[in-house]
C-alpha cells in the first residue's frame, strides 16, 4: 500500500485505542503480517487504510462464521 500524504496515521498506541485491542495485540497483528503499515526507520506507522483494511477483512470472516 502507498502511503497517501492526507490519510491519518496512527502509533501503535494510538491504533490499539482506535479499534479497541492492547498495544500487544496491535503488535502481533503487525508482526503476522495481518496488519499493514508504512515503516520509518524502525517505527512503524498505520495508515486509517490499513485499520479499514484489517477491519473490513474480519468483517467478513465474522460475517462468514455466522451464516455457517
Amino acid at each position: 500500500m502507498s502511503p497517501k500524504v492526507a490519510e491519518k496515521k496512527f502509533n501503535i498506541k494510538a491504533a490499539a485505542l482506535a479499534i479497541g485491542i492492547s498495544p500487544s495485540g496491535v503488535r502481533l497483528l503487525l508482526n503476522k503480517k495481518k496488519l499493514g503499515y508504512y515503516q520509518s526507520g524502525t517505527r512503524r506507522i498505520i495508515g486509517e487504510g490499513h485499520l479499514s483494511e484489517y477491519l473490513s477483512k474480519i468483517e467478513r470472516i465474522s460475517t462468514k462464521a455466522e451464516i455457517h
